[in-house]
C-alpha cells in the first residue's frame, strides 16, 4: 500500500496507544461521539472506512487473531454463539493480529481482567473474502502486527474450544452468504 499523508495520520491515530483514539474513532462510527475532537475523528473515521475500497487484501490469506475480554457471562456468550452462527465480533472497524502471542497478550494485560476466572477469548480466523489490511508499517505500534478489518464483517463460527478459567478459543471464517 503506498498511503497519502491523511491516510497515514489516521492510521497513527487508530494505532496511537497512548491516548486510545480508537475508542473515539468507534464512538463516532456508533454515533456516540460527543467531544471537542468531533471534526477530527469524523475525517479520520471515513479515511479509515476508504481505505478497504481503495487497497487490496494485503494479507496474503495468512491466519488472524484477535484476543478480548469478554463482557458478558462465559456460558451465555456459548449459548449465543454455537458452532455454525455467524457473528459480528463488533459493528465498527475492528484489529486482529498476525501474531497468536499479541493476541493472547491484548487479554492477559488488559485492565477488563478481574481475576483468574475472567472470561475471554482467542478468535482465530482463517477463511475469508473480505479486504483486510495489514497496517504495520504505518503503526505507531508496529510490533502488534496489526490488521483491520471493515465494520459489518460477519463471521462463521467454525469450532469451539473450553480451557480452564473461562477461557475460549473460537475458529472462524468469514461468513459470506450472510455478510450485511
Amino acid at each position: 500500500m503506498n498511503l497519502t499523508t491523511e491516510e497515514k495520520q489516521a492510521i497513527k491515530a487508530w494505532t496511537n496507544d497512548e491516548y486510545k483514539e480508537y475508542r473515539s474513532i468507534k464512538e463516532i462510527m456508533r454515533n456516540e461521539y460527543n467531544g471537542s475532537l468531533k471534526m477530527i475523528y469524523k475525517k479520520h473515521t471515513k479515511v479509515l472506512l476508504n481505505l478497504f475500497t481503495k487497497y487490496p487484501n494485503n494479507t496474503n490469506k495468512q491466519t488472524l487473531y484477535r484476543g478480548d475480554v469478554l463482557e458478558e457471562e462465559y456460558q451465555k456468550y456459548l449459548d449465543d454463539n454455537p458452532i455454525g452462527k455467524c457473528i459480528t465480533l463488533e459493528d465498527t472497524i475492528l484489529s486482529f493480529t498476525l501474531s497468536k502471542e499479541i493476541a493472547i497478550k491484548s487479554y492477559t494485560n488488559s485492565d477488563k481482567i478481574k481475576n483468574k476466572f475472567t472470561p475471554t477469548i482467542l478468535y482465530t480466523l482463517n477463511k475469508r473474502e473480505s479486504v483486510f489490511l495489514d497496517i504495520t508499517a504505518y503503526s505507531k505500534l508496529p510490533h502488534e502486527e496489526e490488521v483491520l478489518c471493515n465494520q459489518g464483517v460477519r463471521f462463521m463460527v467454525r469450532k469451539i474450544e473450553e480451557k480452564e478459567n473461562n477461557h475460549l478459543i473460537y475458529y472462524l471464517d468469514e461468513c459470506i452468504q450472510n455478510r450485511n
